[in-house]
């Protein structure tokens, strides 16, 4: 209430103040580089985003990531308050395209004698032995070794080391030989 001091030329009144306070905007969290792996579609970049963080540009939910190395992408991001926080636009982001894992035979079984060594094994192609060839595969049971899987295309895959394998090494049959005579 208003009371006004002087009342020969105005009475005391109710005075209503309307405040308007407009929403703020938000300061963004750093997000840092985005890390994809090659082949990945350009919607799985959703996967990797930080919560509030979508892709603002125009792009085929299709197309691929691209090729390894940094890209560009626009960004935007919506806090969790929208009351009193604008989203913000066109935030300019990179992300990085990395070497995918290839497919590969996780379980390999080889068989061989006993008296056998590494190089008399035929692996799959692709795959090489961690150990040196003439390593013997040793007594007769299951033996474990590591190899190590290199794609036809190391520029978009990673090589795959310390691959557990499983050699079956049988007793190594002997055939006497009988005297003649």
């Amino acid at each position: 209430t208003y009371e006004n001091p002087d009342k020969s030329y105005f009475n005391d009144y109710d005075l209503v103040i309307y405040v308007y306070i407009d929403r703020a905007t938000i300061t963004v969290p750093e997000i840092g580089l985005i890390e994809i792996e090659y082949g990945n579609y350009f919607s799985n970049i959703y996967s990797v985003l930080p919560d509030g963080f979508s892709i603002y540009q125009e792009y085929n939910q299709e197309d691929l990531v691209g090729e390894i190395g940094i890209h560009d992408i626009t960004l935007s991001y919506q806090p969790d308050d929208l009351v009193n926080y604008y989203p913000v636009y066109d935030i300019l982001g990179q992300y990085k395209v990395v070497k995918a894992t290839p497919f590969y035979n996780k379980e390999i079984f080889l068989n061989c004698y006993y008296g056998s060594k590494l190089s008399d094994l035929q692996l799959p192609e692709g795959y090489t032995f961690n150990d040196s060839l003439d390593t013997f595969v040793g007594d007769v049971g299951e033996r474990k070794f590591t190899v190590t899987y290199t794609p036809n295309d190391t520029e978009h895959y990673r090589i795959v080391d310390d691959i557990e394998i499983i050699v079956y090494v049988s007793p190594l049959a002997i055939t006497p030989e009988i005297p003649t005579g």
